[in-house]
């Protein structure tokens, strides 16, 4: 059996972006609509550059060199290095570990969306060792809740969707991972997880 967790909310705590958004003094809805910008002067066609920095085509320090020029702000910083500072969540862990115990035949992987910045801290932290992979949206240039991501991840781990499980604390990307036949479920908290899994204390 495949068991694929998500990362922020799952395993650590969420980061919340808001923060940044305060720091540039602009919304959610602003940051976002800056980050969708025109290829060329003479065509209507956009790129999201906060996209391709989540699929890892561009690195934070492109990224925001783009935005500032998209923009107009002042940033001195690397805002989503500066601010990230997760919390592993210990119950989670446990829970990994059990699993594994119950079934040591079962491979458990991260399947998660990150950015550059936030995947070299986890990294530095040892937030993705409790995996037999990790499969981050910045290194598979894939990106939930597009179906290619989990596809991508049933081809490596060489399984059938009915054959994996995935949690996430997103409903749309459950929905997504539903869509292909995979198992999931909606992560509010460990124990729900554990009653979901049968791996009640």
């Amino acid at each position: 059996m495949l068991y694929i967790f998500d990362i922020g909310g799952v395993v650590t705590s969420t980061f919340d972006y808001n923060q940044v958004f305060e720091r540039l003094g602009i919304t959610g809805d602003e940051f976002y609509k800056l980050c969708k910008i025109r290829i060329d002067s003479e065509s209507d066609a956009e790129r999201d550059i906060w996209e391709e920095l989540q699929c890892g085509w561009l690195t934070n320090d492109q990224f925001w060199a783009l935005f500032k020029k998209a923009s107009g702000l002042k940033i001195d910083f690397d805002y989503f290095r500066m601010l990230f500072h997760p919390v592993l969540l210990e119950d989670t862990v446990e829970l990994i570990k059990d699993i594994k115990k119950k079934d040591p035949s079962a491979r458990v992987v991260a399947g998660t969306n990150t950015i550059q910045s936030h995947y070299e801290i986890h990294i530095e932290r040892g937030d993705y060792t409790f995996f037999d992979n990790t499969y981050a949206s910045n290194k598979i240039h894939l990106a939930k809740p597009g179906t290619e991501f989990f596809s991508a991840i049933l081809e490596a781990e060489g399984v059938k969707p009915e054959e994996a499980f995935f949690t996430d604390d997103k409903a749309g990307n459950c929905l997504a991972a539903e869509s292909l036949g995979i198992k999931t479920y909606c992560f509010d908290n460990a124990d729900g997880l554990r009653n979901k899994l049968g791996l009640n204390k």
